[in-house]
C-alpha cells in the first residue's frame, strides 16, 4: 500500500495499492512452460520471508494459498507479493478460534476444530484454538504444490479432505517427484507437522539446509509434469469458477423473478383494495345523499 485518504463525510477510506501487472503466479507458471526446482525454490524464499516479517509483528495472514501470489511484473514470473489479507489478525498471547481458510491450506489443528466445532457447541465447549503455526502449514502444501502440481491430502468433500489431513501419511510418490531433490522434500515434511508446536517458523525454515544452500545447479531440471498437472488445477480453479458464477446467475434471477411476482402480487391487492375502497365510498355518498333528501 503506498497511500490511503479518509473522506470524512462521505465516511469512505481509499487505499492506493500497487499495480501488480502480473497477474497471479499460477497463471504464469502454466503459461511459460518452463519451469524447474529452482524457481519454486526462490518462489518459497520470498513467501517465508514475507511470513516471518507478518509474524514478527504478530500478524497471522489465515488464508495463505497459491491465488494469494501475484506477480508485480510480466516479464519476472518468479518474484512474489503477497496479497488478500482479509482474513488476516494481529495475535497476542491468546490462540486463534475462528475457522477460516481455504479447506486444502487447512493445517490439522484448525481441521480438527471444524470437525468437533458442532460435537464441542452441543456439549458447551469452547472450539478449539490454533496459533500462527497454521501458516507454515500452509507454507508447506504451497511448496507441494508447486513442486509435483498437485495436492497432499485429499478428500471427497471438504469434511473428508478435513480428516485426510488430520491423519492421512504424506506420501511424494510417483513420477511427480522423480525429478525433485531429497532436501526438498525433507523441507516439506519439516512444514507438514502435524503438532504445531513443532512445526518450525519461517525463520527456521529459512535456516534449512536447503534454502541455506544458494547452489541451485542440481535443481535445473524442467518439472514437466508439475507444469501439466498445475495446468490441469488452473483449469479446474477457472471451471469451479465458472460454476460458481453459472450458480449466481442463477440465485440472483430467481431472486428477480420472485421480487417482480411479489411485487406484481402487492399491485394486484392494492388494485382490488383500492376498488373496494372506492365501491365503499360510492355506498356512503349514495347513503349521505340520501340521508340529506
Amino acid at each position: 500500500m503506498y497511500e490511503f485518504f479518509v473522506d470524512a463525510k462521505e465516511g469512505v477510506l481509499y487505499l492506493v495499492l500497487e499495480l501488480l501487472k502480473g497477474g497471479e503466479l499460477l497463471d504464469a507458471v502454466c503459461v511459460n512452460g518452463s519451469y524447474s526446482e529452482a524457481d519454486a525454490k526462490h518462489i518459497m524464499r520470498q513467501l517465508f520471508s514475507a511470513v516471518a516479517y507478518l509474524h514478527r509483528k504478530n500478524i497471522c495472514h489465515r488464508d495463505l494459498k497459491l491465488d494469494n501470489l501475484l506477480l508485480p511484473s510480466e516479464d519476472d514470473h518468479t518474484t512474489i507479493k503477497l496479497i488478500d489479507f482479509g482474513l488476516s489478525l494481529r495475535t497476542t498471547e491468546e490462540d486463534l478460534s475462528t475457522l477460516c481458510g481455504t479447506p486444502v491450506y487447512v493445517a490439522p489443528e484448525l481441521a480438527q476444530a471444524v470437525l468437533t466445532a458442532r460435537r464441542r457447541r452441543k456439549q458447551g465447549l469452547a472450539p478449539l484454538t490454533y496459533t500462527k503455526a497454521v501458516d507454515m502449514w500452509a507454507c508447506g502444501v504451497i511448496m507441494y504444490l508447486l513442486l509435483s502440481g498437485d495436492v497432499p491430502f485429499e478428500g471427497e468433500d471438504e469434511m473428508a479432505m478435513f480428516r485426510a489431513v488430520c491423519s492421512d501419511p504424506l506420501k511424494f510418490h510417483g513420477a511427480d517427484w522423480r525429478n525433485v531433490s531429497k532436501d526438498a522434500k525433507e523441507a516439506i515434511k519439516f512444514m507438514l507437522t502435524r503438532d504445531p508446536s513443532a512445526r518450525p517458523t519461517a525463520e527456521q525454515v529459512l535456516q534449512h539446509p536447503y534454502f541455506t544452500e544458494h547452489d541451485d545447479s542440481t535443481a535445473t531440471a524442467k518439472l514437466k509434469n508439475t507444469a501439466s498437472n498445475l495446468r490441469a488445477l488452473l483449469a479446474r480453479k477457472r471451471l469451479k469458477k465458472a460454476t460458481h458464477a453459472v450458480a449466481a446467475i442463477s440465485r440472483m434471477s430467481t431472486l428477480r423473478k420472485a421480487s417482480l411476482s411479489a411485487r406484481s402480487e402487492a399491485n394486484s391487492k392494492a388494485e382490488a383494495e383500492d376498488e373496494h375502497d372506492a365501491a365503499v365510498q360510492e355506498v356512503l355518498n349514495a347513503a349521505s345523499a340520501a340521508a340529506a333528501t
